[in-house]
């Protein structure tokens, strides 16, 4: 049966891997080591165990913490006379790493669980001041491990077990230090101490590290013509349970060439190895780890020696180039290349990414010293998706929707298919409206750009069916002498993207202002803020962000005006700190400076001055407004004191001028009435002349291109209701 031994005071009386006995020959040790016993371990450290400084040190880690784990330390005596017969020990540890058993833990030790003694080893009675916590566990202290004894009589074979006690029953090996320890077993006979048995027995890390690697690994020729392929490339995980990673040795060999764990001519692990040119090709390669302790283990990885670059001697035999779709395009700038090779059958396919020659080209290697069978290419760029994308963009996806206005490439399907479901929708508007007003940072379901092959035609009656892939693929033995890319801007159905820039391509014309009253505002005060267009002119859409300072002032509502349709999520995005605006209207708007674009209902939360309050922002969206032919204007802040007031219309310049098509005559009228319009020769001759009833509201009187006249200066006179407005025109 298995009993608890009681624990009684024993004194140290033998010597290491000795036994004294009585002159019979009973009771008698069975195993009793006569050298010092190792004994491995296995398992990942516990830093809640072993873990008290000062006292605990390992000076191989440097740490406080002192790897340890699970050890089987027993006793076995046989007991065939007459008597009681029980088991005591005195554990003697190591505990600061100088190879001198210091810390004496006797089977009879009264102190609270989880805790020792520490440096008693040579006092009387195994006594000290310093108390160690050996056990930190976050658990109730009736629940810390203590030192026991588990014991079993079987005939008369009496074995007992060193072990730790936690829960009430609950029995486990004793965890103990890596080091060099010893141990003192005494056998006693009704109480009285007969046999003594002690030997030094070294807890040893005999776990290697956890080691793997990269099946295959890839590595091209630099500009210096060496590779130094390092034993780091090829890890792809490592780990060991006592040895920390920045303490564990890293080396490799090619395969084949040589035994155990490499070392150099120094005696020192190989980090790296280098690779030249002449060695092209693949190579097997074995890495190595190995921990503190001298464990090590080994992996294989497939090393293919590229020359991906032309860094190497030799003919570049191809070029693979990007250009946008547009007509007399340049080379697209920022394009990454991805390379696929796939090599003879048994070795799996090798991506890599290749970096392009300043003029946006890339030019491909010799593939002659590689066994490929197949290389495809695949452009990708997806930086800055609003580049050459505006809300006009949209008025233009909207025409073709509706039918008003079809579009006459087929690539501007691809383009409009911002959500690539493969046909255009509203819900592409949506997603292109998103990305404009900074909701989105970049399509979900698209990329900023779309490739296809040069030598692809698209169907023009069904684009979206045609089989026109983005990857080029060839056989190297073959390969042409240009590789030509064509790039498609999402969301640009206009073709104003730059491709050899990060930045939108769009060159607006000279700025515009957008106008509104400059006001003092008290903390609390509430204003409707009208924003007007500077100039008379006629919209089919515009974008621009008002920024301001949360603190200062909050926006409760957008009221609009000549700007129909604002809807917030749709058109706006309200911010506390911004409002973002992308409006276009499928007819096109006349705005002047005397009605308001929208009004902003504003809440000043500390005084301020208008003027140093709002600002117009340059991301996430270009300021700009859009003429019916897609032409862009810049748009500016223009804070004025007072607005002219209304006297039943206003007349504005006209429009262009210095003009050689229509010009149109821009107007406002308070209410229904009579216009009339005269062009005159500089004599005052009558050359053109048109009488019109107009409704109230914002419009344009025109002057057509067809009017056959000659190059020079005409007079022209307007009048609306009671206001006349006489100026010059130079016709070209």
């Amino acid at each position: 049966m298995s009993k608890p031994i009681s624990s009684i005071l024993t004194l140290t009386l033998a010597l290491s891997g000795s036994v004294i006995a009585p002159a019979q020959n009973c009771p008698s040790f069975s195993n009793c080591p006569n050298n010092i016993l190792t004994l491995c371990e296995t398992a990942n450290n516990d830093p809640a165990l072993w873990h008290d400084p000062a006292f605990t040190w390992s000076p191989m880690l440097e740490s406080a913490d002192l790897p340890d784990g699970p050890v089987d330390l027993n006793a076995l005596a046989t007991v065939d006379c007459i008597g009681t017969f029980t088991m005591r020990y005195v554990l003697f540890l190591d505990l600061d790493g100088d190879n001198l058993a210091e810390t004496a833990i006797p089977s009879n030790s009264t102190l609270p669980r989880g805790k020792i003694l520490f440096g008693n080893a040579f006092t009387p009675g195994y006594l000290s001041t310093d108390t160690l916590q050996f056990d930190k566990r976050a658990v109730p202290d009736s629940l810390k491990f203590r030192f026991s004894l588990q014991s079993e009589l079987i005939g008369n074979q009496l074995s007992v077990h060193l072990r730790w006690a936690g829960a009430p029953g609950n029995y486990q090996p004793a965890r103990l230090p890596i080091g060099k320890h010893r141990i003192q077993w005494i056998l006693l006979k009704n109480g009285v101490p007969q046999l003594y048995c002690e030997y030094i027995f070294r807890v040893k890390d005999c776990q290697p590290p956890a080691l793997s690697c990269h099946n295959t690994w890839n590595a091209t020729i630099p500009g210096s013509d060496t590779l130094l392929l390092q034993a780091t490339d090829l890890v792809q995980h490592l780990t060991d349970n006592v040895t920390p990673n920045a303490l564990l040795q890293l080396s490799m060999r090619r395969a084949g060439t040589g035994q155990g764990f490499p070392l150099d001519d120094n005696g020192d692990p190989v980090t790296q190895l280098p690779f030249a040119c002449p060695e092209l090709g693949q190579h097997e390669i074995e890495v190595w780890a190995r921990d503190l302790a001298d464990n090590d283990s080994t992996c294989t990885s497939s090393l293919t020696v590229v020359d991906f670059e032309g860094n190497c001697p030799g003919a570049k035999p191809a070029v693979v180039c990007a250009k946008t779709i547009f007509p007399q395009s340049d080379t697209m700038q920022h394009v990454d290349y991805r390379m696929e090779t796939l090599f003879t059958p048994g070795h799996p396919a090798v991506a890599l990414h290749l970096t392009p020659l300043p003029n946006g080209c890339l030019e491909l290697p010799d593939f002659s010293p590689y066994q490929i069978e197949e290389v495809a290419i695949t452009p990708r760029k997806n930086k800055d998706q609003l580049n050459g994308v505006t809300t006009f963009d949209l008025v233009l996806i909207n025409r073709h929707i509706v039918g008003s206005q079809l579009f006459n490439r087929t690539w501007k399907y691809l383009a409009a298919d911002a959500n690539n479901s493969g046909s255009i929708t509203t819900l592409d508007i949506v997603e292109l409206r998103k990305l404009i007003l900074g909701i989105y940072d970049s399509l979900p379901h698209s990329d900023a750009w779309k490739f296809l092959m040069a030598d692809c035609t698209l169907d023009s009656l069904a684009p979206f069916q045609s089989t026109c892939p983005g990857t080029i693929g060839f056989d190297p033995d073959a390969i042409p002498e240009e590789l030509l890319f064509l790039g498609i801007k999402t969301g640009d159905v206009n073709g104003n993207a730059a491709p050899d820039s990060l930045g939108a391509g769009t060159t607006p014309r000279t700025p515009s202002a957008i106008t509104l009253p400059d006001r003092q505002l008290a903390a609390g005060e509430i204003l409707e803020l009208p924003l007007f267009a500077g100039s008379p002119a006629e919209w089919q859409a515009c974008q621009w962000a008002l920024q301001w300072d949360s603190s200062q002032l909050r926006l409760d509502a957008v009221l609009p005006g000549r700007l129909k349709g604002l809807e917030a999520g749709v058109s706006l995005r309200q911010l506390p700190e911004l409002l973002a605006l992308s409006w276009m209207s499928e007819t096109p708007v006349w705005v002047t400076p005397t009605d308001a674009l929208c009004t902003l209902r504003l809440r000043a939360l500390a005084p301020l001055q208008l003027s140093e309050a709002l600002r117009l922002a340059a991301q996430p969206l270009a300021p700009e407004a859009y003429s019916p032919d897609g032409i862009p204007t810049a748009l500016r802040l223009e804070f004025i004191e007072k607005q002219a007031p209304g006297s039943g219309g206003a007349i504005f310049d006209p429009q262009p001028n210095p003009s050689s098509s229509t010009t149109r005559f821009p107007y406002r009228l308070d209410q229904p009435g009579l216009l009339r319009l005269d062009i005159m020769d500089v004599t005052g001759r009558p050359l053109f002349h048109v009488e019109t009833h107009a409704e109230a509201g914002a419009g344009a009187l025109e002057w057509p291109a067809a009017a056959a006249v000659p190059a020079g200066v005409y007079l022209w006179r307007i009048e609306v209701g009671q206001v006349t407005k006489t100026g010059r025109l130079l016709r070209l």
